[in-house]
């Protein structure tokens, strides 16, 4: 009997711990994470028994850690990000209301419609700060809440910075000059970094695309204008205009061509002329030297040459 009780007292024994460990093991596959090669993780206490208390950073390509049950892991990328204002519709950002333009006004009070991409990436050594300034505002570790946090916070630095660019080019330049593009791309970067992050509150909270984990340099954001585009109507006045100017380029050019073939021809008739009076002379003073020769009274024989500019004038003996 008592033998029996003793086997049935240990078998509850490792019965419950049999169970205990596997909800050890429930517990712990429950409470684990892991962080993507792209994300960044921020830990934070949330079980029943703790309060929302920083608990620590996860770098990008974690193994799997023991996060805590009920706790919080937040999520950020480390890679480049794009803020797009284009038609095309490709960007993994444009989905919470960005534009697909910016319009300003040029120097001469023309539209200036205006499709951009600007590129950043978060600083990794600021997260916990985003996160805690301006992430929990938005859920900006949503996709929903990072599109809400470019259209509050992006945009309208984006679209201040067009609209001054805009305004220092004109209709004519923006129109027919290559560079304009680059140009106001390259005007648009230049304070973008710093007008964003004072409007989210903490400074170097984004960097350049050039960024790089663990380091303090916070690069300048990249810019590219992918189109300047002017309303229909002003371009189809700009494009009359340059024909216009071709045509008239093309009038001139044959005007001078016709004036160049006629002095040639004139020229070419007054060489001619001259070779042929040259002739002329030649055959007169032949022939008057002749007369002259056969003149039975030498004495008397006059010759009167053109040569030249001059005259000579030969008196027989």
């Amino acid at each position: 009997m008592t033998t029996s009780n003793g086997g049935t007292v240990a078998g509850f024994v490792a019965a419950l711990v049999v169970g205990a460990l596997l909800i050890v093991g429930i517990g712990y596959w429950w409470g684990s994470e892991t962080t993507p090669a792209d994300k960044i993780g921020l830990s934070y206490g949330g079980g029943p028994f703790e309060g929302k208390a920083f608990q620590g950073i996860h770098n990008p390509g974690s193994g799997i850690f023991f996060n805590g049950l009920a706790d919080e892991l937040y999520l950020y990328p480390v890679t480049q990000r794009d803020a797009s204002i284009t038609s095309d519709g490709e960007a993994e950002d444009k989905d919470y209301g960005m534009p697909d333009s910016i319009t300003g006004r040029t120097s001469d009070g023309v539209d200036c419609i205006v499709e951009l991409v600007a590129t950043f990436k978060v600083n990794t050594n600021k997260v916990r700060e985003f996160h805690e300034t301006i992430g929990l505002k938005y859920k900006a570790w949503e996709d929903e809440g990072w599109g809400k946090l470019l259209f509050k916070n992006v945009l309208p630095s984006l679209s201040s910075a067009t609209y001054e660019q805009c305004g220092k080019f004109d209709a004519n330049t923006l129109a027919k000059d290559s560079t304009a593009p680059n140009q106001m791309a390259l005007g648009i970067a230049e304070n973008l970094k710093d007008n964003i992050n004072a409007s989210m509150g903490v400074d170097d909270m984004f960097c350049g695309p050039e960024f790089k984990m663990g380091k303090d340099k916070c690069p300048e954001f990249e810019v590219v204008v992918k189109s300047i585009r002017l309303p229909d109507n002003v371009k189809a006045s700009l494009e009359k205009q340059v024909v216009a100017a071709n045509n008239s380029i093309t009038v001139q050019t044959e005007a001078e061509n016709n004036r160049i073939k006629a002095q040639g021809e004139t020229d070419a008739a007054a060489a001619r002329a001259a070779a042929s009076d040259s002739k002329n002379l030649d055959f007169l003073k032949v022939e008057a030297m002749k007369a002259c020769a056969e003149n039975p009274n030498p004495g008397a024989c006059v010759m009167i040459l053109g040569a030249g500019d001059g005259v000579n004038v030969n008196v027989g003996p």
